[in-house]
């Protein structure tokens, strides 16, 4: 890996002062209570004082942004249909038309339809969002790129016994990025070996295979990846881990095999009925398709909920190895709900010399005046 060249850069931290009128309807819940859509409208006011991120010593321009935003959540979890599709759209005018006013797509769409309850079932999920082009210039408007990721393919649950089940997944995906000359399309397999080793322990054996084939083989090149991991679920009354540990080799055309290691945790404490604290840690090889996946799709176990990743997009054609490192804290609350996430990360690219450390924080503080109303301020 080229690692002579490192580039340490501290995400931006924005001050936005934002007041968001929520208007929030319970859409329709079946007679069972399994489904729920709800929807929401609100304003908000982002104030720069340096819009273009322009360095220290250079002349700045300051501008305040005015947004409406539209957004909705669609939930259902039934024996023959989970679902979990969220999405918004943004309309962002510039006061001092410092930016071409601008409109933007967001989705996070998961279901999964069982043809057979707990055996047999169909997954198809899709992420829509703007990413940031070039992580090495200011995250501005014009540095930023529509893309989407699409994924489907079945599911089939094997028990033998009481506690054993082989689990079979096939997806087929397709991952695009505007005016980006890296699209492919991506077929991926797992065979998962599950033992419960309890009512609240799991260990499992588990096998990944992702190929990769680009739309353009001659400036990108193909891979596949085979990953190998031991993983280990426990729950307690108050914790959640999820362990991987394993080792992950890559074979792209034309060059030879690279391997190294897999970790993956995922730690959640409840530490009271309203607060809770996670610490999550990813050490592994990973591709521009792999960080756009949506939620319901990651190939690993994440945290529930849809989290917005913290740090620059990666956007490359290029194979990277990434170590990652993040303590996130939740207070819910009906009038005061906060949130604090620290994150740390290392980014290695296999051949360019464009290796870089990325370090970040986000408080988002909210004040839930009424049902329909909410202030929020984050930074």
């Amino acid at each position: 890996m080229a690692a002579d060249n490192i580039v340490v850069r501290s995400a931006p931290i924005l001050i936005r002062c934002f007041f968001c009128v929520l208007i929030c309807f319970g859409g329709w819940v079946q007679e069972t209570g399994a489904a729920s859509f709800t929807y929401s409208l609100g304003y908000r006011a982002e104030y720069s004082d340096n819009i273009y991120r322009i360095p220290d010593g250079r002349e700045v321009q300051s501008d305040l942004i005015n947004s409406i935003l539209a957004g909705f959540t669609y939930l259902e979890n039934t024996s023959t249909f989970n679902a979990r599709i969220l999405g918004s759209v943004t309309y962002d005018d510039y006061y001092n038309k410092t930016f071409e006013n601008r409109t933007n797509n967001w989705l996070d769409a998961y279901g999964e339809y069982f043809f057979v309850p707990q055996v047999v079932s169909w997954v198809a999920s899709d992420g829509f969002r703007k990413v940031q082009v070039d992580p090495l210039q200011p995250d501005t408007p014009t540095n930023r790129q529509d893309s989407n990721v699409f994924v489907t393919g079945p599911n089939i649950n094997l028990r033998f016994g009481p506690v054993d089940t082989l689990t079979l997944e096939g997806r087929y995906g397709r991952a695009w990025v505007e005016n980006v000359d890296i699209d492919s399309e991506r077929d991926f397999f797992a065979t998962r070996w599950a033992h419960r080793m309890s009512a609240r322990n799991t260990l499992s054996l588990n096998y990944e295979f992702l190929d990769v084939d680009y739309e353009n083989s001659t400036l990108n090149t193909d891979f596949r990846r085979h990953n190998f991991f031991l993983r280990a679920n426990a729950h307690s009354a108050r914790n959640v881990y999820t362990f991987d540990l394993g080792r992950t080799r890559i074979e792209q055309d034309g060059d030879e095999p690279v391997s190294n290691w897999l970790v993956r945790l995922n730690s959640t404490w409840q530490a009271s009925s309203i607060s809770s604290l996670s610490v999550l840690y990813d050490r592994e090889y990973s591709d521009t398709a792999a960080q756009l996946m949506p939620t319901g799709a990651a190939d690993s176990g994440t945290s529930g909920g849809i989290v917005p990743p913290l740090g620059a997009d990666i956007v490359t054609s290029e194979l990277f190895y990434t170590e990652q490192v993040e303590l996130f804290y939740t207070r819910r609350g009906n009038t005061f709900p906060w949130s604090a996430r620290l994150f740390n990360r290392r980014i290695d690219y296999e051949t360019s010399p464009d290796d870089r450390q990325e370090k970040g924080s986000l408080i988002d503080v909210r004040y839930v005046y009424s049902n329909t109303l909410t202030f929020q301020v984050s930074s």
